[in-house]
């Protein structure tokens, strides 16, 4: 299978960082390089001014955004009860970014693989 290098352009991309809250600290492995990767990332995208929405599982109960990540330029920061970031917020929150998709997303956080399949 050929593989074909390519490179996100900025404006058509979006970063969506899943779920890294205080209550999960404590009970996944590995937690403090998840947030040192996650800071990368984030750091990262808004030096490119790449659009960042935040998604944060039920945080009444499992706390806010882990304060080690500066998510102060967050695009939006979406609460969500249900296991999926496609809510219909988020939704709203792209079209009003990018008038109906970006070209490439960048999904990152935990349990961040099952969580969103953004419509094609």
């Amino acid at each position: 299978m050929a593989h074909r290098l390519r490179f996100l352009n900025p404006k058509k991309t979006l970063f969506l960082l899943c779920d890294i809250q205080e209550k999960f600290r404590p009970v996944i492995p590995l937690f403090k390089g998840l947030v040192t990767n996650a800071n990368k990332l984030t750091k990262a995208g808004k030096e490119f001014e790449i659009p960042l929405i935040v998604s944060e599982q039920f945080p009444e109960k499992l706390g806010k955004t882990v304060p080690d990540l500066d998510i102060s330029h967050a695009a939006a920061i979406i609460s969500k009860t249900q296991f999926s970031m496609l809510v219909p917020e988020l939704e709203n929150k792209i079209k009003t970014i990018y008038g109906e998709k970006p070209c490439d997303v960048v999904l990152y956080g935990l349990e961040s693989h099952p969580i969103v399949a953004l419509p094609v």
